[in-house]
């Protein structure tokens, strides 16, 4: 005869499948049933079994007593409620503090059950992702891998769960650093041999996996270390140093991410620094240190140089802009000059520099003061014949008015590329002023003037006035 195996579990949920059918059936006949004498209750009997059993959530208990005029073994059920207590919250998750993508991490917590349930934990790490445990003895630690996909700081916490749902408070966090460092950078690139006190550019790059951008710090060798601002990755780096002593210097570049995770340090370049002297500082400028504004002032200065090299000047006019003398010999005295477009207060300062390129330092500051000045007006067309014959002498007249009633005098362009000016002294502004010219040769001619004041001011241009010239 064949016999029917059943597994452990199956056969608890027949058993129990069981009871509570005889449960119902008596509970059903015990209604109908009256009670039988003037004594006889259902309140008043009581047999000593009793049978209790938990419903599959754990969340509610049955409790059964036996009733009157019934077997003992068929018992009258009532339901109560069990109250659960979550769990507490999970200490902060232990594992590494940094790593880089694409490689897994565990990380480790633990938590206890008031209840002494079994717990789970629901580890969140910062990315997006959750992962969750199985069901463990409270108390016994829990284990959980991450990969992170990208570099960044990312925020690790955990909650518990019992087994019947009840969940803890978050955990404090675990913060993990996710990167990956620069590659190593190329090997700089640069001049090989220079002279001292010369400043020379050298460049490299490098590479970041993530994308990041990147600094990049030169070392020159001799105890000086440059860094260059931000560059995409993979983007030329550059930035220039002066060697002021002679000798042979080993040059290398390490790369940085925002995150500050470092590169190896490139390969090495040797420079070697051929000894030179840098000129003296200029010792002052010479010039006035007053002016009006949109007029130039010259200024003169001289340095010499220890190797007797021929020297140009830089003189910067303290208002952003600069000029740059020829090449002369060491202690020739050299000029600049300079119109300041704007009144105010300026502070001018000269250097030197060599042939070779070393620049001395820069002089002491001389401030120069410029006041405001408009110049005049353009003058009126000038007066005088349009006709005339060659080799003939005409007088022509104009007038321009100063707004700063400066006193001024005048141009005149003959239009046969000679000028004439209307005298040394200046007369005052609006005043009309004559001179007289004659033409060499038969043609046409346009005659026009313009105004000078005082402070070197100039007026644009009057209008033109046409003269014909005939042959005598």
């Amino acid at each position: 005869m064949y016999r029917w195996k059943f597994s452990h579990s199956t056969r608890i949920s027949i058993n129990l499948a069981v009871l509570f059918t005889f449960i119902i059936f008596y509970q059903a006949s015990a209604l109908e049933a009256e009670p039988q004498g003037v004594d006889a209750s259902r309140e008043d009997a009581s047999y000593a079994l009793s049978i209790s059993a938990l419903d599959a959530a754990n969340l509610l208990q049955w409790t059964v007593n036996p009733g009157p005029k019934a077997m003992p073994f068929l018992p009258s059920p009532s339901l109560a409620a069990i109250t659960n207590n979550p769990p507490e919250t999970p200490a902060t998750p232990e594992g590494p503090a940094s790593g880089v993508p694409a490689e897994p991490y565990t990380f480790a917590t633990s938590a206890t059950d008031p209840d002494g349930d079994r717990i789970s934990y629901i580890f969140d790490w910062g990315d997006g992702k959750q992962s969750k445990t199985g069901l463990l003895p409270f108390g016994e630690n829990a284990t959980a891998n991450h990969t992170w996909s990208r570099a960044g700081t990312y925020r690790i916490t955990v909650v518990a769960e019992d087994a019947r749902g009840a969940s803890s408070p978050r955990s404090l966090e675990k913060e993990v650093l996710i990167n990956t460092p620069p590659d190593r950078p190329t090997k700089p690139s640069g001049p090989g041999s220079i002279y001292a006190w010369v400043e020379n550019a050298y460049s490299s790059s490098a590479t970041d996996p993530d994308g990041d951008l990147v600094e990049c710090d030169f070392d020159w060798g001799d105890g000086n270390v440059s860094r260059t601002g931000p560059t995409g990755s993979g983007s030329n780096a550059s930035v220039a140093h002066i060697w002021t002593q002679a000798g042979a210097y080993r040059v290398r570049v390490m790369a940085r991410d925002p995150l500050g995770a470092e590169s190896n340090w490139s390969e090495e370049i040797i420079v070697s620094v051929i000894a030179n002297n840098r000129p003296d500082s200029p010792k002052e400028l010479f010039g006035p240190a007053f002016g009006y504004r949109a007029i130039a002032n010259s200024y003169f200065t001289m340095a010499r140089d220890t190797d007797d090299d021929r020297v140009v000047y830089c003189l910067d006019w303290g208002d952003g802009a600069s000029s740059t003398t020829e090449l002369a010999g060491s202690g020739s005295i050299e000029c600049a000059s300079h119109a300041w477009s704007k009144e105010g207060e300026y502070l001018i300062r000269a250097r030197a520099t060599d042939m070779k390129g070393a620049s001395s330092g820069w002089m002491e500051l001389m401030n120069v003061t410029i006041a405001d000045n408009d110049p005049p007006d353009s003058p009126a067309l000038p007066s005088g014949p349009i006709r005339g014959r060659s080799k003939a002498s005409y007088r022509y007249a104009t007038s321009a008015n100063d707004p700063d009633g400066d006193h001024v005098k005048y141009v005149f362009d003959w239009g046969d590329k000679t000028t004439s000016w209307t005298g040394l002294d200046y007369i005052d502004s609006g005043t009309k002023e004559s001179i007289s010219h004659k033409w060499s040769r038969a043609g046409t001619y346009q005659v026009k003037a313009m105004a000078l004041d005082d402070k070197g001011a100039i007026s644009g241009w009057s209008g033109s006035l046409t003269i014909n010239i005939s042959p005598d």
